[in-house]
């Protein structure tokens, strides 16, 4: 009886084992804590069969990678560059990742439990509101997917727009889980509307100056030998000043296009840099406006020269741009500051409006090319967007900047600052 017992327990091992293995694996499915307390329960039986011990073993060492490739996933998922949400069948988050709190700015603490029309919900580009409801309906099994565009409101009066995947998973033709994948579009909305606002902008630039060109040539063929000799050069002055109009549009167009084709440096190679005094720059590209009835325009310089390394043509293109933009975008009965300093290594030229100002969240997207902060369609003030664009671009290749901030009482304020000469100097001069 003694020597048969090893034997009758080694056959009793196989279904134990079984019955182990399987209650192991469904409380892995369950409660993925739930097999520490299973086997700590049968400890009697791994200790009488060594072939349960063995067993036990490998199910723990399974669950043991079980948990690594869940915890792998975890990490995949929070760490998601997309937006990822899961939904229960009660329309109510069970997760918000990490790219979720980025793009809607809502804490994850904050979103779980919530509906998902409390956070997601939003109107499309026909202005339609879109809620969950509205968005699976009709969907089934044989259709599991849906997408749609919102626009959502962010801190400050910000728009974004979201794309909003959802993949439905059904048990008969009911829906038990949601994962919806969120990727934010703004930018590229921005881009097309930029691409829109742009032909719309150089349509009207293009046209604006061709109309008078256009209306005075046909005059002077009509009558141009009966006109006085004033009124005929009153006339091809004005076809230069459209004709010189047209060109300058053109030529920021395809200094915008090879910028955008080659990188910001190529225009390095267009550059012919000397040594050069920003004072007396400024004081030329601003001479047009000083010399105006109204003298809005008022130059504040420094008692010194402020000497740098500059090409002298690109330098006043960017200073008239500002003064443009400072013209265009302020009442004709306000001043207009120009002030020039140095400042720790650089040289300085600010252009101080009074106009209506930059708002807070356009100060950077107005240096994007084509970006306009007035709507084509409605604004008061002609240009392409470029200007601004071209500006900074121009003063990065010299090793400088341009960068805006707003007035402290009303309007804008856009400063250009370069090395100073000696600065420059100072660093290409290697030590003894």
């Amino acid at each position: 009886m003694t020597t048969a017992l090893p034997s009758r327990l080694g056959q009793l091992a196989v279904p134990a084992a079984t019955c182990l293995v399987a209650m192991v694996a469904v409380l892995l499915l369950l409660e993925p804590e739930g097999w520490l307390l299973t086997l700590a329960a049968l400890a009697p039986l791994v200790l009488a069969s060594g072939r349960i011990t063995s067993v036990a073993a490998t199910a723990a060492t399974e669950t043991e990678r079980l948990r690594q490739e869940r915890a792998v996933l975890e990490h995949v998922v929070r760490l998601a560059g997309d937006g990822i949400v899961l939904l229960g069948a009660d329309g109510r988050v069970r997760l918000w990742n990490q790219a979720m709190e980025r793009i809607t700015e809502v804490p994850a603490g904050d979103a779980l439990g919530r509906r998902y029309d409390d956070l997601l919900a939003g109107p499309d580009a026909s202005g339609a509101r879109v809620t969950l409801n509205r968005l699976l309906d009709g969907i089934g099994p044989d259709d599991p997917h849906r997408s749609a565009e919102i626009r959502i409101s962010m801190a400050e009066g910000l728009e974004h727009w979201l794309c909003c995947d959802h993949s439905l998973k059904f048990e008969g033709r009911s829906w038990t889980m949601d994962v919806v994948t969120v990727h934010d579009v703004t930018r590229m909305r921005e881009v097309e509307r930029a691409k829109a606002d742009f032909v719309a902008a150089v349509s009207h630039e293009l046209r604006t100056p061709i109309t008078p060109i256009k209306g005075y040539v046909e005059l002077l063929r009509a009558k141009g030998e009966s006109m006085s000799e004033e009124l005929r050069q009153d006339v091809l002055r004005t076809v230069a000043e459209r004709t010189n109009h047209m060109a300058r549009l053109i030529e920021d167009l395809l200094l915008a296009s090879r910028i955008s084709s080659e990188g910001p440096g190529a225009v390095v190679l267009g550059l012919r840099l000397e040594p050069t005094d920003l004072v007396e720059v400024t004081r030329r590209a601003a001479a047009d406006y000083l010399r105006e009835p109204t003298r809005r325009v008022t130059l504040e310089p420094p008692p010194q020269p402020l000497e740098i390394s500059a090409d002298p043509l690109r330098l006043s293109q960017i200073l008239v741009n500002l003064l443009s933009n400072a013209h265009k975008y302020s009442p004709p009965d306000t001043p207009i500051r120009v002030r020039l300093w140095r400042d720790d290594g650089w040289a300085k030229v600010a252009v101080i409006d009074q106009g209506l100002g930059v708002p807070a969240e356009e100060l950077e997207r107005i240096f994007d090319k084509f970006h306009r902060v007035e709507d084509p369609m409605t604004m008061t003030a002609s240009g392409t967007g470029l200007g601004l664009y071209i500006a900074r671009e121009l003063a990065r290749a010299m090793g400088g900047e341009v960068e805006a901030s707003r007035s402290p009482q009303r309007g804008s304020t856009f400063t250009v600052r370069l090395p100073l000469a000696r600065q420059i100097a100072s660093a290409v001069v290697p030590s003894p």
